[in-house]
């Protein structure tokens, strides 16, 4: 019986140019599905009765600490510097009375809701502020000190807007809204519960289920390849081992290695490992990256036909005149 040749597949490795934009294109992608998952997932995360239950609590102190407010609608609690942004309906001698009153009032609610000590530190903030050598108008300063208290320049017939801006919306802005949060044990508990909810819940949840979905269900549904759409966009395609499409098994290890060994190690790591990955790939010969290089997969250039199994190679070289003789450069 004749000894048959063997059949050898010839692919090329696509430039590292490609494969960054590629990549780029990915990382774009991803993110977008992720930000589409991360509203309704933010939106189930706040029906929680609990999470109901400390939004009014928290709503309702910055109420009484007065730097917040509800909005003209009534439908939003919003902090009274953007309260005075969005309002056309208050003069700029009626905002500059209005803020000032409410940074004498979040003193006060300090003094009375969290301790005196606290409040008087907040007093000395705001004095020090009103006084300070920079806070000039026309080599005028906004503020003077007569018998021991500080006043407003009346004699320097400043504007009132330049009160507005330049003193009681840029303390609320820069400093009081701070000092709520940071002088008010109560406040911070409540500001700890919700960034915990966004930064180890809804963004974690969204991110993963991002990934889930583009570099894992979308290239399965990519028979040949396991394409994503960046990859389909600049004509690469992967194989496995013996230079056929990745089988559903080996493509859900590789995945697992990069979800897992990558992706969520980076969140610890500081984007260690992805970065190491992303290294890989730029500097070895072979274009691997870490999950590529374990498992023994290769990116190609899709101008070659990917193909599935070998069957499909023998009927291709049964058809063609001359035998199919393709190698991996």
């Amino acid at each position: 019986m004749p000894e048959q040749n063997p059949i050898k597949i010839e692919y090329e490795y696509p430039k590292f140019s490609r494969i960054a934009f590629s990549n780029l294109l990915d990382f774009l992608l991803c993110t977008l599905i992720a930000l589409l998952i991360f509203i309704p997932t933010k939106k189930i995360v706040e029906i929680d009765a609990t999470y109901i239950t400390k939004t009014k609590e928290f709503d309702a102190l910055k109420i009484d600490s007065n730097l917040y407010t509800y909005s003209s609608d009534k439908k939003r609690i919003q902090d009274v510097v953007t309260y005075y942004n969005e309002s056309t309906i208050y003069s700029q001698n009626e905002m500059e009375t209005n803020l000032a009153l409410c940074i004498e009032n979040f003193i006060n609610f300090t003094k009375d809701k969290v301790n005196v000590t606290k409040g008087e530190e907040i007093k000395k903030t705001y004095d020090e502020f009103r006084t300070k050598d920079t806070l000039v108008y026309e080599g005028n300063p906004y503020f003077v000190i007569e018998s021991g208290l500080i006043i407003k320049n009346t004699a320097a017939n400043i504007p009132s807007k330049q009160y507005v801006e330049n003193v009681y919306k840029y303390y609320i802005d820069n400093y009081a809204l701070g000092q709520f949060i940071s002088t008010n044990e109560t406040a911070l508990n409540y500001q700890k519960f919700f960034s915990d909810k966004l930064f180890f819940l809804e963004i974690p949840i969204s991110l993963a289920a991002g990934i889930i979905i583009y570099f894992y269900i979308i290239p399965l549904c990519f028979s040949r390849g396991k394409k994503t759409f960046g990859k389909l966009a600049f004509q690469i395609g992967t194989v496995n081992s013996k230079l056929l499409s990745p089988k559903f098994l080996e493509f859900t290890i590789n995945f697992l290695i990069f979800f897992f060994l990558e992706c969520l190690l980076s969140v610890v790591a500081l984007g260690v490992p992805l970065i190491i990955s992303f290294s890989m790939s730029a500097f070895s010969k072979k274009r691997q990256n870490f999950h590529n290089y374990v498992t023994a997969f290769y990116l190609v250039d899709t101008n070659q036909k990917i193909y599935k199994n070998l069957d499909e190679i023998t009927k291709e070289e049964l058809k063609d005149d001359e035998p199919i003789n393709f190698r991996q450069k």
